[in-house]
This record gives structure tokens, C-alpha cells and sequence, in this order.
């Protein structure tokens, strides 16, 4: 149904989540994310660490029950400034990746799962490739059906 995990390892950096996603040009932003994740972020410098997450891709169609099985403990970002300081690491590693794009490009969803103020929100980013930019969306539904080729993202490493 799903392929293997991928780890993924980015570097540090100092972000400022709520400007850089408010000001950024390549980025469109439903009105949904904007309300319920944007509006969460700090308009303060904050530290990321060497940040490890993982993702898989489904090989199935797979609904969210059944992805939230497979994922490992720990799977939901816990605060937005976190999620979106990850999604700006991807967004600038992206724009310098050659042989391996960690966020898909090819209109098949990129899919987070983020936590704000208790409430977990289920975050879909796709880039595309008419407009040039990320498009970043909350996703409506409670148990969505996913296609075979959207990318599950986790802020955790599975356990081996």
C-alpha cells in the first residue's frame, strides 16, 4: 500500500515563520490555511535544530485512517512555528535539489499533519508548475481519501 520510509536530515536555521509565509512570492496560501495555521505562527526569530522527519508515498489509494496506522508515534507537527519553519527548510532545500527533491513537484500532494493549540489540522502543499509557486491548503475533510503518488510526511523517524 505504501512504499518504505525515507529519512530526510536538515540543516539548522534561524526562521521567522510567520513573515517569511507572509511575505513569500512563490507561495499561495488558501484562505483556510491562512486562518488556522498562519495566523498561529510567531512573528519571532526562532532556532530550528538539525531537524530528522520522514515520509512515504502511497503506492494505494489510502485513507487517513489507515495512513495514521503506518505512520510512526509522534507523527503530528506539535505547534505550527515548527511546521512551518520545516516547510521554508524544504521549500529553500528544494529550490537547490538536483537528483533527489525531497517535496514532490509533480502535482501529487505533499501531506503534513500539524497541531495548533490542540486542534490537528491535516496540511496539503503541491507545487504548481501553471502559477510557479507552492500552493498550501487545509485539507477539509476528516478522513480524506488519498491517491496512489501524494507524499506522507511525518516529524518523526519510524522505529526500527
Amino acid at each position: 500500500m505504501m512504499t518504505n520510509f525515507t529519512l530526510v536530515t536538515l540543516g539548522t536555521g534561524a526562521v521567522k515563520p510567520g513573515g517569511f509565509f507572509k511575505n513569500c512570492g512563490v507561495l499561495y496560501m488558501t484562505p483556510a490555511f491562512q486562518d488556522s495555521i498562519l495566523s498561529a505562527a510567531s512573528e519571532e526569530l526562532i532556532s530550528l535544530g538539525v531537524t530528522t522527519l520522514s515520509y512515504l508515498d502511497l503506492e494505494q489509494p489510502a485513507c487517513e485512517a489507515e495512513i495514521e496506522r503506518v505512520l510512526p508515534p509522534g507523527h503530528i507537527f506539535g505547534d505550527p512555528d515548527t511546521f512551518l519553519g520545516v516547510l521554508l527548510l524544504l521549500i529553500q532545500t528544494q529550490q537547490g535539489a538536483s537528483a533527489h527533491e525531497i517535496l514532490r513537484v509533480d502535482g501529487f500532494p505533499n501531506v503534513f499533519r500539524v497541531r495548533v493549540n490542540g486542534k490537528p489540522f491535516i496540511v496539503d502543499v503541491y507545487w504548481n508548475a501553471a502559477s510557479m509557486e507552492w500552493y498550501c491548503d487545509i485539507c477539509g475533510s476528516r478522513n480524506p481519501r488519498w491517491s496512489p503518488g501524494c507524499r506522507m510526511f511525518s516529524s518523526t523517524i519510524p522505529l526500527v
